[in-house]
């Protein structure tokens, strides 16, 4: 199944998520975006688990992304910096949950390769076997955003000061400002208004209220712990579907 990019003008609703126990990330400073404080539980099958084995440490570090077609997964590229077997990097150390439930996931989907895209924290995870759903979100290649334009959240991560989340979480942000470049890539600038992105939720989605995939999220900052509207920063896709569509397509 190809990947769906609709060519649309701009929206005014978006969605946000983050990373879990990463702690650096190539893209420069701040920290990676982490898991939802406040916000509430919410369902989309297109919104994955990411579990990636750290051999150096041993630890599963765990992220989040979104299914754009039955085998493909899109995330942030410091998700998958840790994915080593016998000092190598593997996908074989990256695998993909399709369940919004943390406690009992199901079984894990084998991930057999990956793209990372050269300049900007974005990864392509494919996944071994076709996991078909309902509904894709549509990648929109005409978002602009603007400052004080209110999106939505939704990350598998810790929620506010360290507190465990059994569940997909989604909380309402706005945009402070657009069209920044940093080390990560092009991106914008939220704040949480009924929630904020913390430790768990790096690589998931900024989707609009219809549902179209426009950002991803990438980095936190250290204010996470204390302030659960903390801001984040997230890849604006504007400047990344072709890339998308080269790989997917390919």
């Amino acid at each position: 199944m190809p990947v769906r990019i609709r060519r649309t003008a701009a929206f005014a609703t978006l969605a946000l998520a983050s990373c879990f126990s990463i702690t650096a990330t190539a893209f420069g400073p701040g920290e990676p975006a982490a898991a939802i404080s406040f916000g509430e539980q919410a369902y989309r099958t297109d919104v994955v688990q990411i579990h990636v084995q750290d051999a150096t440490n041993g630890r599963i570090e765990k992220c989040t992304g979104t299914a754009i077609s039955s085998q493909w997964v899109l995330t942030a590229a410091h998700c998958v910096s840790p994915a080593t077997i016998d000092g190598k990097h593997s996908p074989a150390a990256v695998s993909v949950y399709y369940s919004n439930n943390e406690t009992t996931p199901g079984p894990a989907t084998r991930v057999d390769r990956y793209e990372v895209h050269p300049n900007a924290d974005l990864a392509l995870l494919h996944v071994a076997t076709a996991t078909p759903l309902e509904r894709y979100p549509d990648i929109a290649d005409n978002h602009r955003f603007t400052a004080g334009e209110r999106v939505e959240l939704y990350g598998y991560g810790r929620g506010y000061q360290g507190a465990q989340t059994p569940w997909l979480q989604r909380a309402t942000l706005k945009v402070t400002a657009t069209n920044e470049s940093h080390l990560a890539g092009e991106v914008v600038s939220l704040r949480g208004i009924t929630g904020g992105s913390n430790h768990g939720d790096s690589g998931g989605p900024i989707m609009t209220e219809d549902g179209d995939l426009v950002a991803v999220n990438v980095l936190g900052t250290a204010q996470s712990t204390t302030d659960p509207y903390a801001g984040s920063k997230a890849i604006d896709l504007r400047h990344y579907r072709d890339w998308i569509s080269s790989v997917t397509d390919a």
